[in-house]
């Protein structure tokens, strides 16, 4: 029900913390929060600690906090999830007026943490990724595969082969929970598997 325990999360109407992900209907912490620039790219703030973040991140984007949230020393535990929601849309608008490049130096002039989130499509240029050795080659595979972030014991979590062709398995599995060859042929035959 509650996001950590903290005063966000305990706001009235807790649900919200997870209620959607649109632009412009969700509800943030605006410090720590993706928001979708100009040119589509994602822009992840990394500032948990509102106090701490809110004064250099609504200065980076050119936002009087007063106008934003009402005061110039609001309380933020207090705010409800239409406070936040609309607070959240500003940041939004505010986010969606510039390109990532136009961005990038004002959120580093103002030092204000942040991350591109990364598109699967541009991963295998990621330079962060190669620097981590995330991607692997695979016996039988022209390209590279990406291994498992996370590791739960000694042994890496690394594709040793390709994935299965479709209806590769079907007849075995088939087999396996009851099917006959002549209920297998039927299926065949009806274009149900291959």
């Amino acid at each position: 029900q509650y996001l950590g325990g903290t005063p966000f999360g305990n706001s009235k109407g807790a649900r919200h913390v997870r209620s959607t992900s649109r632009f412009g209907e969700r509800v943030t912490m605006v410090t720590n929060a993706t928001f979708l620039c100009k040119d589509n790219v994602l822009v992840q703030f990394l500032g948990e600690d509102m106090r701490r973040h809110v004064k250099k991140t609504m200065k980076a984007l050119g936002v009087s906090i007063k106008d934003l949230f009402g005061s110039d020393q609001p309380r933020y535990s207090s705010f409800t999830a239409d406070q936040w929601r609309e607070v959240t849309k500003k940041i939004d608008a505010v986010m969606a007026s510039k390109t990532y490049e136009e961005w990038k130096p004002i959120l580093k002039e103002h030092d204000v943490w942040h991350v591109v989130v990364q598109r699967f499509e541009n991963m295998m240029q990621d330079e962060q990724v190669h620097a981590t050795g995330m991607l692997v080659d695979v016996p039988g595979l022209k390209h590279k595969l990406f291994k498992a972030p996370i590791y739960m014991g000694a042994d890496q979590a690394i594709p040793t082969r390709n994935a299965p062709h479709f209806g590769q398995h079907t007849q075995e599995i088939l087999s396996e929970i009851g099917y006959n060859d002549e209920a297998l042929e039927r299926l065949r035959k009806a274009g149900v598997v291959r």
